[in-house]
């Protein structure tokens, strides 16, 4: 019967390693292993706070991007100018998360997409003239429920807004109109709403640049309507501030991406 070896309490068939003791952790390797662990934590945690923030900021102007593309397609499907309206910072604390934008087609042309017949593609149409018969405001939001809003808290509350940390904008189109450069939002004059209109034809009616900024990193994307015909792109800010090293020029700091 097998039992146990000798007088050394040790049970028979005991592994030892090769210092005669049994494998496991002294409570010196421990401490080494737990103070690695913090160590990658601390430097990891900071670097995908970065990446998130910086995701988030191309998220809100990817999507507009996309937003405006689609716009453009509907004026050319419905034969009719599609309208889209920005609401930067509308009570003055670009920390509220605000920020937003509207689309839709402007029924009765006054520059807006407040009014009830105001519309995104078909919707709550029962005589066939595409144009809402009821279009309420259900959610309380101000706008009718059948235009298109884009809230930029969509991308996380007091993180996302309409402007940019960064000097000036991508050079041209925006050196010959007033009041982009370095702003929030910025499509020809200063009208309010500020807006831009797709026409039917797939043209655009005015030239600017949409900004967005992650509020703590800043983090800058801009989304730019380069040509009268349409074309729309989009830029990143490659810095976090507005400054720039000496001898530098601006469109060395931004980039396109698509």
């Amino acid at each position: 019967m097998r039992g146990f070896q000798g007088g050394n309490g040790r049970q028979a068939g005991e592994k030892r390693g090769p210092s005669g003791r049994a494998p496991g952790f002294t409570i010196i390797e421990l401490m080494v292993t737990v103070a690695l662990i913090a160590l990658v934590v601390a430097v990891g945690i900071p670097q995908y706070g970065r990446y998130v923030a910086k995701s988030r900021a191309r998220a809100a102007a990817g999507d507009l991007l996309q937003e405006m593309r689609l716009a453009r397609a509907m004026a050319i499907k419905e034969n009719r100018e599609y309208l889209m309206t920005f609401y930067p910072d509308p009570d003055g604390d670009p920390a509220t998360g605000d920020d937003r934008y509207l689309i839709g087609f402007d029924a009765n042309g006054d520059g807006d997409l407040l009014d009830s017949q105001d519309t995104y593609g078909i919707c709550n149409d029962t005589d066939n003239d595409r144009l809402p018969n009821t279009n309420p405001d259900n959610d309380g939001d101000g706008v009718p429920d059948c235009v298109k809003v884009v809230n930029l808290s969509r991308y996380g509350k007091d993180v996302m807004a309409f402007g940019t940390p960064a000097v000036k904008a991508p050079t041209d189109p925006l050196t010959d109109l007033t009041g982009c450069n370095g702003k929030t939002v910025c499509f020809g004059a200063t009208s309010a709403p500020i807006r831009e209109t797709f026409n039917t034809n797939g043209s655009v009616s005015l030239l600017g640049t949409a900004y967005f900024q992650h509020i703590d990193t800043g983090f800058t994307y801009a989304v730019r309507v380069s040509t009268n015909a349409g074309a729309i792109n989009l830029f990143a800010w490659q810095g976090e501030t507005g400054a720039l090293p000496s001898g530098s020029t601006f469109d060395e700091h931004w980039r396109e991406v698509r």
